[in-house]
């Protein structure tokens, strides 16, 4: 079984816990000062040091986001247990879903982020840990997959594109779902906030309705959480 996120982190970097656990707490107020200092959004996505903190504060291992997922969208674990095929978490993060799908199912599990500070962290720990997952990387302005995919997962993404690109990708990621296939959707809706200047406000009915385009809702329209059947 694998060590928390903070364990790893702290062995990663060298950090002190006490310093990581320090930071995870006041992940927002850093990284609200720390996003300024960049001369881009991609340059923060990719070169911060100090974001990683918010995503660990979210779960700080896969029985965690396990825990989350449950609450936020019953049975989907249990689904996601018993499907064969290729997966993609597209906006992976630190990789903790990857983690959970390649101890849990037998997919074929695909990570799909920007290549940066975040992803060199997540392909660390997936080597530490023997973990079979296969690392794809995307750019800020767009994206192309060499795949399609039965399950595609997506959570923590849509807040960090401009309205625009919301549409965009919610019309173009389902595209690489094969026929029959799930796309999973959270999106936090909190939106634009001082505390959170890489967030903008989401339409969601307009993403769900450029979704809705390829896809049937299974469950949580117009909601933060959502599930969606690939049209054959």
């Amino acid at each position: 079984m694998s060590s928390g996120l903070i364990d790893d982190y702290c062995q990663w970097t060298g950090l002190g816990r006490n310093e990581v656990e320090d930071r995870v707490q006041h992940a927002r107020e850093i990284n609200a000062k720390d996003y300024f200092t960049h001369s881009s959004e991609e340059s923060f996505y990719k070169e911060s040091e100090f974001y990683i903190y918010d995503i660990i504060s979210a779960s700080d291992n896969s029985q965690q986001l396990e825990d989350k997922l449950k609450k936020f969208i019953p049975g989907l674990t249990e689904s996601l247990r018993v499907t064969t095929g290729k997966f993609l978490d597209f906006g992976a993060g630190v990789g903790l879903m990857c983690e959970w799908m390649a101890r849990n199912t037998k997919m074929d599990v695909h990570y799909c982020d920007l290549n940066g500070y975040i992803s060199q962290f997540a392909e660390w720990r997936f080597t530490k840990y023997k973990l079979p997952v296969k690392m794809m990387f995307a750019e800020m302005v767009d994206f192309n997959l060499p795949y399609t995919f039965d399950v595609i997962f997506s959570d923590a993404v849509w807040e960090h594109l401009d309205p625009e690109m919301q549409i965009r990708y919610a019309e173009k990621l389902p595209s690489f779902l094969n026929n029959g296939g799930l796309f999973v959707l959270l999106i936090d809706l909190a939106g634009e906030s001082a505390e959170m200047p890489m967030h903008y406000n989401v339409d969601i009915q307009a993403v769900h309705e450029s979704v809705g385009k390829l896809c049937d809702c299974l469950y949580g329209k117009y909601q933060f959480a959502s599930v969606w059947w690939r049209k054959r």
